[in-house]
């Protein structure tokens, strides 16, 4: 399940929950109705990623989420990533939620909202495509992002955030399917889809042509599978392009990896993470 993103110039009517962050130190925010007192006799000091649910204020229906993102000093995209996460696991039961984070690093409206975006989406992915009992799921489908300002910026910030939460997530979903389930060429054949919802130039590659090129090390590791070999070429041509890159990824569709009985490597146990190689 995919939440939704949008921007706002303002909160909606109707929305579940607000999440108003709150810095370590300075004035606190209208919308919390409590001083720094009676919040730190809640247990709530602002710290990053410290997070608190007041009753809707006078009049309203929306919980109030407040979600610390300390001294703003230290503040930094990374830094809200996380506060964010945090905001999306405390608000994972509604349905529905508005919030300012994107505004709190100023002049940098863009990129706080990419990394605002980015920590909500990640924070609320599970992979549950092979599972029967999804009851634990976030019930949160609805992100709405306000700001009164510089809303181009956060409409472009909230965008690319899409774009990278999205491809993180797809990652995180082929290395998490079972070998049985994703196969060399299940896995080509995903890339082609993904290729053309995006523009780029898909080539696969298969046993013999590999064998023909002389990539004898794919060919090699693909000896202990009963699966065969796939090779996939992504090629994405931008608009006035002034150089090449090429990123190559190695992608181990068979090895489940798996516990071993005598004292090993602990990188053993996430051998199955071969898959997001490629």
């Amino acid at each position: 399940m995919r939440t939704a993103f949008s921007v706002s110039k303002s909160v909606p009517a109707k929305v579940a929950a607000i999440v108003i962050p709150v810095a370590a130190s300075g004035p606190i925010p209208s919308g919390v109705g409590l001083n720094r007192v009676q919040l730190a006799a809640l247990g709530f000091e602002g710290k990053a990623s410290q997070t608190h649910s007041l009753a809707p204020a006078a009049g309203k229906t929306a919980v109030r989420v407040l979600v610390g993102i300390g001294d703003v000093r230290d503040l930094n995209t990374s830094v809200l990533r996380n506060v964010a996460a945090s905001a999306a696991r405390a608000c994972a039961r509604y349905e529905s939620i508005a919030t300012t984070l994107p505004g709190v690093i100023r002049g940098s409206a863009k990129a706080s909202t990419q990394a605002v975006v980015e920590g909500f989406a990640l924070a609320l992915h599970r992979w549950v495509a092979l599972k029967n009992d999804k009851s634990g799921l976030a019930k949160l489908t609805s992100v709405t992002l306000v700001s009164a300002e510089r809303t181009a910026d956060v409409q472009a910030g909230m965008v690319m955030g899409i774009a990278t939460s999205t491809a993180v997530c797809t990652a995180r979903d082929f290395a998490n399917t079972p070998p049985s389930h994703l196969t060399a060429r299940q896995f080509a054949e995903h890339a082609v889809a993904i290729a053309n919802a995006s523009g780029l130039e898909a080539t696969v590659y298969n046993r013999d042509q590999l064998i023909a090129m002389g990539c004898g090390g794919i060919v090699g590791v693909n000896a202990g599978s009963t699966e065969p070999p796939r090779m996939v070429k992504l090629v994405y041509t931008p608009a006035s392009a002034k150089g090449k890159v090429v990123l190559v990824g190695k992608g181990v569709m068979y090895d489940s990896g798996g516990i071993s009985l005598k004292p090993s490597n602990e990188s053993h146990a996430a051998m199955k993470m071969d898959m997001s190689g490629a």
